[in-house]
């Protein structure tokens, strides 16, 4: 099975000198979005990218998605991943605490986005 290693030193590097990541954490609501914490975000997705997200490219490729019965049948282990992206809050990083999110600023959160599309392109993981 292929390996996917995020690039993580390139999307810090964007983020920081591009993105401009430490004057966006001056900005009001973004207080937390420490470099550090930032940090560990990615970390944090990367290993979910490898961990979850790349073994389920090939029951995708295999399986696909099926009408039955009008439902839409996912691959073996979507169902699981999604749920697993959920229960550890990957699709509220850049929504309000006051709504349940993480306040995290939309420039991290298309970074992780970047980082799930390139593990699996299918998945549906992904936010739109």
């Amino acid at each position: 099975m292929p390996d996917y290693q995020a690039p993580l030193d390139d999307i810090r590097f964007t983020l920081r000198h591009i993105a401009g990541l430490e004057a966006i954490a001056q900005l009001p609501g973004y207080q937390e979005a420490s470099l550090d914490t930032c940090d560990a975000i990615l970390s944090e997705a990367a290993k979910f990218a490898a961990d979850v997200l790349v073994p389920l490219n090939r029951s995708g490729d295999a399986e696909g998605a099926k009408l039955v019965d009008g439902k839409v049948r996912v691959p073996t282990g979507q169902a699981e991943a999604y749920r697993q992206f959920a229960e550890a809050g990957w699709n509220s990083v850049a929504f309000d605490p006051d709504f349940g999110g993480q306040g995290m600023p939309w420039a991290l959160t298309t970074a992780l986005q970047e980082i799930w599309n390139a593990a699996n392109m299918a998945s549906r993981c992904v936010p739109c």
